[in-house]
This record gives C-alpha cells, structure tokens and sequence, in this order.
C-alpha cells in the first residue's frame, strides 16, 4: 500500500496478490491451486476534488490444474476472470469483465523433437459503451512451436503455427517531404499538374531521388478478422553423414545444403470461418484484407569453397494490404543463380543471372494507372582481379529483357558496361571509383513518364546512360574519419546531375 498526499493529489496505490495451491504427489505432483489478484489506483486533485486520469481498479480471481512446472514434458489448465474499473461522474464504474480459459502443453524432454503449444478463448462483455473504448467481443489465440533434428543433424528445422481472431485498422497514407537522400521515395509529375498525387510516387533509385518518406496514419475504421500466421524453415545437410569419397557425384553432394523457408500470413473478415490450412483459400478473395507470403528454397554447392560455388534461389512473393483507396497487391516470382570461378591467384570470374515476374494490382479506380506485370530476364557476367588487400578491379557486362504482359505490352533492352575499382593505401585510406554505361531500347516512349515506365527504366531514359561515382575514406587524427563522396548521371536526352557529399565521423 502507497499513500500518496502533496499540494495538488491525494490517494493511494495498492496491489494485493494471493495464491492457495495443493501438489498431489500421488498423482504425478499435480497442482491445483486458487488466486486473487488486483490492482487500485486512487488519485484526485484536490483542487477540484475529480478523479485524475490516471485513476482506475481492477480485480482477477484465477482457477488452475497444471502438472509439476519442473517437469520438461508438461501441462496445464486455467480459467480467470477479470473486472475492470473507472472513475465515471466522480464514482468507480465498472467498465467491462472478461472470462478466460487457457491451455498448454509443452514435450521437451527430446532434445530432437521439442513441442510447445498453447491455446485460450476469451469473453469480454463491456458494461458501458458509452465510456469504454472497446468494444463485446469474443476472439481465440492457439500458437505451436515445433523443432527437430534428425539423422544427426543431416536435416533440421523448426515450424510456428498461429490463429486467432482480432481487429486491421484500415491505414491511410502520405508523402513527406525530407532533405534529398534522407527518404525513399521520389515523386513524378505523370500528369503534368504540378500536385503532389499519391498514385505519383515510386520508390527512388539514386540518392538524389529521395526526397520523401512513406507515412502511414490509422484511421477510426476497425475491421474484425480471424488471422493465421505459418512459418517454416527446413535445412538438408549431407555432409552431416557422407564421408569423404572419390566419387565425384559424392563428392559434390557432401559439399551442397537445401534451406527452404516459408512465412505466411493472412487476416481475413468472414468472421464465420477460421482459417487453418495456412496454403489454401477456401475464402472468397474480396474477405483477405492483409496478406504475405515469402517462399525462399535455395540450393547452395561448394558453399565454402575458394575455387568454386554455385548458388541457386527460389523467391516467390506476396502482399496485399487494406488501404483506404482500397486493396494493394505485389507478387513477385524470382530464380536467382551465381557461379563463381577461381582462375588463379589474382583472377576470379563471377556470373549472375536471374528470372524474374514481378505484378502490382490495386484497387482504387485512381490508382490503376499503376498495375503492371513485368517479366525480367537478366545475365551478368564479371571478371574481378585482387591484388593482396591493396587494390581491387571488377569489369562486367549486363544484359536485360523486361516485357510488361498487360496494358501497353512496354518492353526493354538494356545492355551495359561496369567497372569498379577499390585501391587502399594503407589502414588509413581508401579509395574508390564506380562506372556504369548503359544503352536503352525502349519501344513506347508515351510510357516513360508513367509508373510501369519508371520500374522499367530504373530511374533512367532511353538511349545511352552514364553512372559514376567516386568516394575518397580518410582516418584523421584519434578516431575520426573523413568521407568524401562525388555522384554523377547523365542520359542523352537530359542535363547532367552532379551530387557531392562530405561527412565526418566518429568511431567508437
């Protein structure tokens, strides 16, 4: 108990908490047990004699039935009720009260195969709407957390399974504008009216673009939803049994490891339906008002090589999110290789290539100037040569192929010409240049100031393009260092950007 008394406040604080429980040892130690908790915060100012905003009570009783916490493998049952007060008119009110009744079940006493899970339904009845901010509901949470290890650690993963109902805030959005650099986004006039539009900004691409930052505020509209949330990742590592071996194929097998990983999340508003296969519908599309996926399967060879290694990733996306113009949906659909190459001592050879078909649809009819499907083909072949840690150069050549399938049909050829070096004097200074030469074929040019020309062209025109950039590291005196930094652009058709940065910095 805390008194509380000066000038302007008067009250108290108190916070009892009882418990009464029994251990059966006859029957495996299991508990059994009562408690009451609770919680009373008084505070008036005297000056007015009115309860402060701070003042409110609330009561819980608890039930329980559980197995010997010390136990790994172990579970329990609960059920409590809560009461809750506030000053109304100068008197307690009681507000709202809640029953509950939860579940867990925990097996971890195998190492290789741990379980834990949990599940609880709630009532809640508010008394005074009219005061309240929330409002009756019922609503449920079960979450599973799954872990293995298998065949001595030849495959390995973990799972997390969750559903559950709640309430998705419609969001709003706005640009704001910020010092060139220090935001995400850059706006395009597309409509020549000299307004600041939502459906006019696109993520930037050079730092000069990046005039703005996404701020996304709540809204007064609530919708209820059931929700689940899936997660999985799983690792195949043959090394972990395959000896070594002459065989070849053996060989190269001992040497790779599969990971795939998938993250699901879905909140839909047919309240009538609990959503438990985290892969399929089974709703109408128009209830999933907030969704993602992020399907990632990759197999990696020769990972921890020197001479060689070969990568290979599987990327599928998706979002859609409830915006106040309406739904917003991504996908993305993407295969990713690298293959590294050790000539010799000095010379290393790089290729990337992707394939990659990335959408956006959205709802709002204001907004569907927007939507695309672009399909990207791309091969990057590099020569890098290392001299000790003293200098460092990278030539490369990339080609490209980007073809929208809806709409116009725009579609893109770009090739170009890299080049970077990196020479490091000593511990105390570096420095670096960049170059990019690009030359552009793009077949509609009533495209290029819209958003699917914008995504195309990477922020650049058609024609010939040149990137370059410059950056100069000097450590100063103690533990200062000085950051130089010079950026340049220029495309047939436009005036030459130049962005100069210098910055010092403090090293802790």
């Amino acid at each position: 108990l805390i008194q509380l008394h000066d000038d302007n406040k008067s009250g108290y604080f108190f916070r009892p908490n009882v418990e009464i429980k029994n251990q059966f040892k006859k029957i495996q130690e299991t508990e059994v047990g009562l408690s009451f908790s609770a919680e009373i915060n008084k505070i008036k100012n005297v000056l007015v004699d009115t309860f402060t905003s701070g003042s409110f009570s609330f009561h819980r009783f608890d039930a329980f039935l559980r197995s010997n916490p010390q136990n790994k493998n172990n579970w329990s049952v609960n059920y409590f009720t809560r009461h809750d007060w506030l000053p109304f008119n100068q008197i307690w009110t009681k507000m709202d009260k809640s029953d509950n009744l939860g579940f867990t079940i925990n097996f971890l006493k195998n190492e290789q195969h741990q379980l834990k899970s949990t599940a609880g339904y709630r009532s809640l009845q508010v008394l005074n709407e009219g005061v309240s901010k929330q409002k009756s509901e019922k609503s449920f949470l079960a979450r599973f957390e799954y872990g293995f290890t298998e065949w001595k650690g030849l495959l390995k993963g973990d799972l997390f399974y969750e559903l559950g109902s709640g309430q998705e805030q419609k969001r709003a959005f706005t640009y704001v504008a910020v010092p060139a650099g220090q935001g995400l986004y850059t706006w395009n006039d597309y409509n020549n009216n000299g307004i600041e539009e939502l459906n006019e900004f696109e993520l930037g691409v050079f730092q000069d673009q990046k005039k703005y930052i996404r701020i996304f505020t709540p809204s007064n509209e609530y919708v209820k939803t059931n929700f689940l949330q899936f997660n999985y990742n799983v690792e195949f590592i043959p090394k972990q049994l395959i000896r070594s071996n002459k065989k070849i194929l053996l060989n190269v097998l001992k040497r790779s490891s599969l990971n795939s990983s998938w993250q699901i999340n879905k909140k839909i508003t047919d309240l009538k339906l609990i959503v438990f296969n985290p892969f399929g519908n089974g709703f109408a599309d128009t209830s999933l008002i907030a969704g993602s996926s992020v399907l990632t399967n990759s197999i990696l060879i020769n990972r921890t090589s020197a001479l060689w290694g070969l990568d290979i990733t599987q990327t599928n996306t998706s979002a859609q999110a409830l915006l106040t113009y309406g739904a917003e949906k991504r996908l993305s659909n993407r295969w990713q290789g690298k293959l590294r190459l050790q000539l010799n001592n000095t010379m290393s050879m790089q290729i990337n290539g992707n394939q990659e078909v990335q959408s956006l649809l959205t709802g709002g009819a204001a907004f569907q100037n927007r939507n695309y499907r672009i399909v990207q083909n791309k091969i990057e072949p590099s020569f890098i040569y290392q001299y000790k840690s003293i200098f460092r150069a990278n030539v490369g050549y990339r080609y490209v192929e980007k073809n929208n399938k809806i709409d116009v049909m725009e579609s893109l050829i770009e090739q170009s010409l890299t080049s970077e070096f990196k020479y490091n004097a000593s511990s105390k200074m570096s420095a670096g240049i960049k170059t990019t030469y690009s030359k552009i074929q793009f077949d509609n040019t009533s495209s290029i100031n819209s958003t699917v020309g914008f995504i195309m062209l990477g922020g650049l025109l058609p024609g010939k393009n040149y990137i370059w950039t410059i950056d100069f590291i000097r450590k100063l005196s103690g533990n200062l260092e000085l950051n130089i930094q010079y950026e340049g652009r220029k495309s047939e058709t436009s005036n030459m950007v130049n962005i100069g940065r210098a910055s010092v910095r403090a090293i802790f």
